[in-house]
């Protein structure tokens, strides 16, 4: 007698199928080849080709199963047969759910499986697996009454070395089940490659000899692709493999940034980036790239790595490493006077309104350290490039302190008071602070462009 497993809008079966196929954390499949192992009906080839795959493929023992499948889904390809038999072509995504447990050897399987996962692809397991954290193998008897090997994610990881192993999560469990239902991506493991190619300066040296764990005799725990040396060393390539590109290092003194670029503008940078992946001497699991890349040809070296089959991560110093003097030179030849704050600390603040009294100008606002959650107690004032006089009050902002849960006796306001003839020269500004005082509109508009930056640096306006 045949019993209903997956489950379809006309006909419920044992397993929730369409709960199933949210838990597996498919990758999108638009013009990817799909292989379903136990595809049963061929529930989740029917999904695959709905989804844009261009090729699906589906396998199961069962003779009934098959022949309902081609009923259903004829745009698939299905054959009847046993995993352990040959089939042709490999597949991005390789899927086996709910069947793994029934091989002699689960293990043994899962190598024959990745054997026909293309080396960017993924082969998706849902499997009963023992939530310990350790390396624990277990036969376990299920309701049904038959004995089974179940295993853990540690397990999983020490034996299949090859490969990286990915919990995705839970599953959608069945009744009868011993151990709770999870999904597992399995990857092909490749070798990375962090790229460290920010400008001259930034700390990039420091980072990878760190990262590289250099010991006193020069030995080293990961790969290093050092583009500074390959640039001095083009000095002596006459018959070399980096021979080629010797004219462009002698050009420009052999500067890795000024040699690159030139590279770059006579389109030879990829057969370059090339030449340099292909010297690598020994295989390590990771790799870093320590030298200057154009900012045109970044994605020439990723694409490089890529094509070479690499994973590539990127690395970039948060903080610029040095002024930009050309973008300040442009802003000041163009610029009328400028103000604002500083601080010397991360802050959150905010300035409410600036009045004038007494011949002062007060900017009214509050502000805090976010690290310490104290009240700023020292401000600079700004004028161009010179600091202006000031005088600070500082006054309780119970709401702040309400909004942000900070303790009711810090003061957290302030009144920043500068004289007018201090801080302004030839009545600049005056029409502008003039409707600041009166119009609402006006104080919002002036508390954007005057204040505090969030990150604690210099935040400047032009007046208009």
């Amino acid at each position: 007698m045949y019993e209903q497993y997956q489950t379809f809008p006309d006909l419920v079966g044992a397993s929730n199928s369409f709960g199933k196929l949210y838990c597996l954390g498919m990758p999108p499949l638009e013009g990817k080849s799909v292989l379903d192992i136990g595809c049963n009906e061929g529930f989740f080839c029917g999904a695959a080709y709905f989804a844009g795959a261009r090729l699906v493929v589906g396998v199961d023992i069962r003779k009934d199963s098959i022949e309902r499948a081609r009923s259903r889904f004829s745009n698939v390809t299905f054959f009847c047969q046993s995993w352990d038999d040959e089939l042709e072509g490999q597949f991005d995504v390789v899927l086996l759910a709910s069947a793994i447990h029934y091989a002699d050897d689960q293990i043994a399987l899962i190598h024959r499986l990745m054997a026909k996962v293309r080396h960017d692809g993924v082969l998706i397991v849902e499997l009963g697996l023992i939530d310990e954290n350790s390396e624990v193998c277990k036969n376990i008897k299920r309701t049904a009454g038959d004995v089974k090997t179940y295993f853990s994610l540690l397990y999983l990881e020490a034996v299949l070395t090859d490969y990286v192993v990915r919990l995705i999560g839970d599953s959608v469990n069945q009744s009868g089940d011993p151990v709770r239902r999870k999904v597992i991506h399995i990857r092909h493991r490749k070798p990375i490659v962090i790229l460290f190619d920010s400008e001259s300066h930034s700390g990039k040296s420091t980072t990878v000899r760190a990262l590289c764990g250099f010991q006193p005799r020069g030995q080293k725990a990961i790969g290093h692709f050092n583009i500074d040396e390959i640039m001095v060393s083009l000095r002596d390539e006459d018959s070399g493999p980096f021979s080629a590109f010797k004219n462009f290092g002698q050009e420009h003194d052999y500067c890795t940034a000024r040699t690159s670029t030139k590279m770059l503008e006579s389109g030879v940078y990829r057969q370059f980036v090339d030449t340099v992946i292909e010297q690598k001497e020994e295989k390590y699991p990771i790799y870093a790239w320590e030298g200057c890349v154009p900012e045109e040809g970044r994605q020439i070296v990723i694409d490089a790595f890529q094509s070479s089959g690499f994973v590539v991560w990127a690395a970039q110093p948060i903080e610029k490493p040095r002024l930009n003097c050309e973008e300040f030179q442009k802003h000041q030849l163009g610029a009328p006077a400028t103000i604002g704050f500083k601080t010397r600390v991360q802050v959150r603040s905010n300035l409410d309104m600036i009045t004038i009294e007494d011949g002062n100008i007060l900017f009214h606002g509050w502000a805090f350290e976010i690290g310490t959650r104290s009240p700023v107690s020292q401000f600079q004032l700004i004028r161009q490039n010179a600091s202006t006089k000031i005088s600070i009050e500082s006054i309780d902002r119970p709401d702040v302190n309400q909004v942000f849960d900070i303790d009711k006796s810090l003061k957290l306001g302030f009144v920043i008071a500068a004289k007018k003839e201090d801080f302004f020269q030839g009545g600049i500004l005056n029409e502008i602070m003039n409707e600041v005082f009166f119009e609402r509109q006006g104080i919002n508009r002036m508390a954007r462009l005057f204040g505090l930056a969030s990150d604690g640096g210099m935040f400047l306006i032009e007046p208009a």
